[in-house]
């Protein structure tokens, strides 16, 4: 519901009246059907905050160890992570309030973790909006300089895309709890985050299809009779690459649009309603939030193939409780092979990902 909290801390001279929406189970009425929805909300949305806890520590370490994709794409995933992690630590304390385990008693001193909690809160759902964004920007950034991205590092681009999502994130937020009634915040919170999902998923679809066109050419291009000047070896890598993390971030992006959409045209119906509808409505949207952080992450787990790999050998070796030594003698033989097989089989791989399609 729309709830206005009176913040005044007089030894900073700070005296303003802040506007948010929460879901309390105590606005509805316990004989009513919303109720039981809402508990029922409650319950879901609490088992996927505990298999989030349980899997993204595991799925940040392994996606750094073993995902091979541009250092400036992992920044900006790592980066997605850690906002996923503080926004658990945040729903967690304000779960509390909800379900009235503790009560906001007015008193900023006493409600300091609740407040605190509630607007640092508000950031990360909009950092996670902004996220999806940054994803196609570095790709934008990847497919302009396609021909030495790999070369030349430039960290620059990721530096200034997670400025970028820390930006939107503060500033929007500012005119959603700080209006008077909160309304005209959320509403232009709201086509803030829209227009990011819809802008993300336009740019990277028409990338995706500048990618493929240009593998066909250099693909084309190696064809003697054929043979161009664009042709680099750099530049078929590059967009061969391009193509790999575009599977991973239209899955990430694509998986968390519909839930993502949904929840914010819930939200912009929610503003105005009378408060046993609000606080029913903003269950679905804590709901459809964390839901779709998780299948945000779980999509992109089984989008790169190496990633998905090493999670499925951490699982068979924590069930099966096997010691990991065959598979070190195993990397210590092949690491004592000849070196001109080594050679043959590094040829003969890289000849056949050339070929592929």
């Amino acid at each position: 519901m729309t709830t206005p909290y009176n913040l005044s801390i007089p030894s900073l001279g700070v005296n303003v009246q802040l506007t948010y929406l929460e879901s309390k189970i105590n606005d509805i009425a316990p004989n009513s059907l919303f109720y039981f929805l809402t508990i029922l909300n409650y319950v879901i949305e609490m088992i996927c905050m505990m298999v989030l806890t349980i899997i993204l520590l595991p799925a940040i370490i392994t996606f750094w160890k073993t995902a091979k994709l541009h250092k400036n794409l992992k920044r900006v995933t790592v980066a997605f992570f850690c906002h996923i992690a503080l926004y658990l630590l945040l729903r967690y304390i304000i779960f509390l309030y909800q379900i009235r385990l503790f009560t906001p008693t007015g008193n900023f001193s006493l409600d300091f973790p609740y407040v605190i909690a509630h607007f640092v809160r508000v950031y990360h759902v909009y950092s996670l909006y902004s996220v999806m964004m940054a994803f196609v920007l570095e790709r934008s950034a990847a497919t302009v300089f396609v021909s030495d991205y790999e070369v030349k590092r430039r960290f620059y681009i990721s530096r200034c895309l997670i400025c970028y999502i820390s930006a939107v994130s503060l500033i929007i937020p500012v005119f959603t709890v700080a209006t008077s009634e909160g309304k005209t915040g959320n509403l232009l919170g709201h086509f803030v985050m829209g227009s990011q999902l819809i802008g993300s998923n336009a740019i990277i679809t028409v990338i995706w299809i500048r990618n493929i066109r240009l593998k066909r050419r250099l693909k084309m291009s190696i064809d003697p009779n054929l043979l161009t000047t664009e042709y680099t070896i750099g530049k078929k890598y590059q967009v061969q690459e391009n193509l790999k993390s575009f599977k991973f971030i239209r899955n990430m992006v694509g998986s968390a649009i519909p839930l993502g959409a949904t929840s914010l045209t819930i939200a912009t119906y929610n503003l105005g309603k009378p408060q046993e509808l609000q606080s029913f409505l903003r269950s679905y949207v804590d709901l459809l939030t964390t839901g779709g952080i998780l299948l945000s992450l779980v999509v992109g787990i089984l989008s790169l193939p190496e990633w998905r790999a090493d999670l499925a050998h951490r699982a068979r070796h924590i069930l099966t409780r096997r010691s990991a030594r065959p598979a070190v003698k195993e990397h210590l033989a092949n690491m004592a092979s000849p070196p001109h097989t080594e050679t043959e089989i590094y040829f003969s791989q890289l000849r056949d990902a050339w070929n592929e399609k």
